[in-house]
């Protein structure tokens, strides 16, 4: 079975959408990570609607500037009422988005106390080249079992502090 831990349904064409949708489902399964509140409205009926998709709901650093902090409480209640929703996520910090890294690391702070608060998984976007993202996550997670690094391209110490905590690159 192949299991993809981090998809943009949304981004492909409808054609590529449809292509993965009707491919033999009983051999995979995808986890659409959404990138803001318009994206993860998108997506949950699609995860609704087949088996072999589930969703993990976060905003994206590049679109941080649409980030309010009712989105908090919508989340919240979505990832109560949605059983398809199995984590938090796309979240992070990128030196290219168009807000400070300040501003990033309060938004990203905010979804990971979410997905504590709610038991969920965290998928972690981290472009940025300093180590401060385990700063972050050291506040509030005493390990990274239920941590996974994507947009990774960092130094062999930093892959070892992940996995030295359990974490998944």
């Amino acid at each position: 079975m192949l299991i993809d831990v981090h998809c943009h349904f949304n981004s492909l064409s409808q054609e590529m959408r449809n292509t993965a949708i009707e491919s033999d489902s009983r051999d995979y399964l995808f986890i659409d990570s959404s990138i803001n509140y318009h994206d993860t409205l998108a997506s949950l009926p699609l995860a609704q609607k087949y088996p072999f998709i589930y969703l993990t709901i976060g905003f994206h650093p590049f679109c941080a500037k649409e980030f309010c902090k009712d989105v908090l409480a919508q989340y919240e209640k979505l990832a109560r009422d949605n059983s398809k929703i199995i984590g938090i996520g796309e979240i992070g910090l990128d030196y290219k988005a168009d807000i400070s890294q300040r501003e990033q690391e309060e938004i990203l702070s905010s979804f990971l106390v979410l997905a504590d608060q709610c038991h969920l998984p965290v998928l972690i976007h981290n472009r940025f080249p300093s180590p401060r993202i385990l700063d972050i996550l050291d506040g509030i997670f005493k390990s990274y079992e239920n941590i996974v690094f994507h947009c990774f391209s960092y130094s062999r110490d930093l892959l070892n502090k992940i996995l030295s905590k359990g974490g998944f690159v």
